[in-house]
Order: C-alpha cells, then sequence, then structure tokens
C-alpha cells in the first residue's frame, strides 16, 4: 500500500452520535441506577430533570466512556499491562466524548479501539446499538 493510501486510511474518521438512547426491547430507554445521576453529564443531554427513582439514560457515550475509562477484572491480560501513554489515550479519548453535545467526528483508528472494547464487556442489547452507530458498515458473519 501507498503512502498515501496509508495516510489517507489513517485520517478517516466517522461521525458519532454520543448522545443516542441505548433502549430496551420495547422502546424505553435503558436507564443506570440512581447513584450514577451526579456523576455523569449524558443526564442533562438526555432529559432536564433525573427522578430519584430512575438514574440518567444510558446512551451511546456514556457506553464508551465506562469502557475506556475501565479496567475490568476480566479483561484480556494485554488490557491489563497498558502503558502510561495508552491510559493517557483512553483518558482524553473519554473526556472528549463525555463532552460533546453534539455527534462528534472520531477517527476510524479509535473506533476500531472502541468497538474491541464495547465487544468485550457490553451485552449483546448495548452491543446491537452502539456497533451500528461507531462502524456503520453492516457486520460480517464471523466479526
Amino acid at each position: 500500500m501507498s503512502k498515501k493510501k496509508t495516510e489517507e486510511k489513517k485520517s478517516r474518521a466517522i461521525a458519532v452520535n454520543v448522545n443516542r438512547d441505548i433502549k430496551k426491547r420495547n422502546g424505553d430507554p435503558i436507564r443506570y441506577p440512581p447513584e450514577y445521576k451526579e456523576n455523569f453529564k449524558f443526564c442533562e443531554t438526555c432529559t432536564k430533570k433525573v427522578n430519584e427513582v430512575r438514574g440518567p439514560r444510558m446512551t451511546v457515550g456514556a457506553v464508551i466512556v465506562d469502557v475506556l475509562d475501565s479496567m475490568p477484572k476480566n479483561s484480556p491480560p494485554d488490557e491489563k499491562k497498558l502503558t502510561g501513554s495508552e491510559k493517557l489515550r483512553r483518558g482524553l479519548l473519554a473526556e472528549k466524548i463525555y463532552s460533546a453535545d453534539a455527534p462528534i467526528e472520531l477517527p476510524v483508528e479509535d473506533l476500531a479501539l472502541i468497538k474491541k472494547l464495547v465487544g468485550e464487556v457490553q451485552t449483546p442489547l448495548v452491543i446491537s446499538q452502539v456497533f451500528p452507530e461507531i462502524d456503520p458498515k453492516p457486520e460480517k458473519e464471523g466479526d
């Protein structure tokens, strides 16, 4: 592959609607537990008032921020040995997504990382709604 084609591929970005709600099968938005309400900005963009019984709505952005900021105990060994530089990269990416009030352009390299992390820790219900947002091309069998 030529250097120019490599650079074009590296610079590709996709717009991601980080404020899109994650919904239950019946169409109702999924909500985080009430204790999340003070920690998540996404509740402000999804609903004006979060009541005491239910927490903020789960959004594509909230799911992504969760996986970028976490180090699950059941992570693969390569995820447990992240360098400081990689942790910083993930933290800055999480902050960019957390701060977004509108769809944002994310490089395909970042989206590949996000897809990998979401795929490792999230449920099929969440994955089926996040993956089309971060990778608009259809999934092939075996991916």
